[in-house]
């Protein structure tokens, strides 16, 4: 689903799969083989309850973190996921792709909080995180 849900991101943000938005973490090279940019975003899956009683339901979090040189860069960067998906519903998903081998849909997409500062790293990068919770069922 994230990877779905990141095609989605690309489409409506100006965030690029591989090249400023990546799965999981921030790789050394982008798929092109250049070097990754200072501002970029990753995605990654943080769990999520499960429900016995409604097998075909899963929450799943996901927290997005967001870098720049720039402060101001990275939170903007880190608003328009949440602009984009804070209060989404019915979003059918695989929408593109078909990798995950399923067919689900986001009842709801919400996020926890309003993105937040985190910290600079290594590299003096600013970070902004926003977590989210997809409400997901099969189809």
């Amino acid at each position: 689903m994230l990877r779905d849900l990141l095609k989605y991101i690309e489409d409506n943000t100006s965030l690029e799969v591989g090249v400023s938005l990546f799965y999981g973490y921030f790789p050394a090279r982008t798929l092109a083989g250049g070097e990754v940019q200072e501002r970029a975003t990753r995605a990654q899956e943080t769990g999520g309850p499960e429900f016995p009683d409604l097998p075909d339901r899963a929450d799943m979090a996901i927290q997005f973190l967001s870098r720049a040189k720039e402060y101001q860069e990275a939170k903007d960067d880190s608003w328009e996921i949440h602009d984009l998906l804070h209060g989404l519903t019915g979003i059918r998903l695989p929408l593109y792709t078909g990798e995950s081998g399923c067919d689900y849909v986001a009842m709801e997409i919400e996020a926890v909080a309003a993105p937040g500062y985190m910290e600079q790293d290594e590299n003096s990068r600013h970070i902004f995180a926003l977590n989210i919770v997809a409400r997901v069922r099969d189809k």
